[in-house]
């Protein structure tokens, strides 16, 4: 449903989804790279599997997207042109819809605000995402959220994610990207977060509240 279809899909099994079982649709379309890592190595560290899938790509432009989340139909276009009218901007990314019918806004009281998005008949709730700076980027709380892409280049100049990282995978690149380019903030929801009850981050929260602070503290 993309508006912009000079695309490329990596889809990165890592062993836990056979083939056959994926839709004609994606197996026949030649956009589409369906990669599986056996009989290599396999691993539960989110950073491994995502430096893996990224580095399989060929395009100019990167871009995440998390197995069991939708991406806006204009989310790419919109990408491509940030991109292009910003020439220095190594890191792009948007605001994103929660998915879920009793999702709570984030407290008012610690700056955040909220639009209302309409996606396939449904409405949702959409953060408005904060400006990135050093403040920002430091907790993942206030990070760039979701649709998160990044220049090739960059990408690629400061490694790539982290493989041993099971958890803030994320945040821990976004704080090194940092470093290195300019980051541009597209203020449209371009996401969609479904909020499930079986996300990973659920059963990693902890660690993750923990995490956050000490990796902080890191590059204080």
């Amino acid at each position: 449903e993309q508006t912009h279809d000079n695309w490329e899909w990596i889809l990165y099994l890592n062993g836990s989804v056979r083939v056959d079982s994926l839709s004609q649709e994606v197996r026949l379309d030649e956009r589409v790279v369906i990669h599986t890592d056996v009989p290599c190595e396999l691993s539960s560290n989110v950073g491994y599997i995502k430096n893996k899938a990224f580095h399989l790509g060929t395009g100019d432009i990167l871009l995440e997207a998390d197995h069991d989340d939708v991406l806006f139909p204009t989310c790419l276009e919109e990408v491509v042109k940030a991109y292009n009218e910003n020439p220095d901007v190594g890191f792009v990314w948007s605001d994103n819809a929660y998915m879920k019918d009793d999702f709570i806004p984030f407290r008012a009281d610690n700056g955040w605000t909220y639009k209302e998005v309409e996606y396939k008949g449904e409405s949702y709730k959409s953060m408005d995402g904060f400006e990135a700076d050093a403040g920002a980027v430091s907790l993942i709380y206030f990070a760039p959220d979701h649709v998160r892409t990044w220049k090739t280049s960059v990408y690629k100049e400061i490694g790539g994610h982290d493989v041993n990282r099971s958890i803030l995978d994320d945040q821990e690149l976004m704080i090194r990207t940092y470093m290195v380019t300019k980051f541009h903030h597209i203020p449209k929801c371009l996401y969609g977060y479904r909020v499930h009850g079986d996300n990973t981050w659920l059963e990693r929260n902890e660690a993750i509240q923990t995490g956050t602070y000490e990796l902080r503290d890191q590059w204080q």
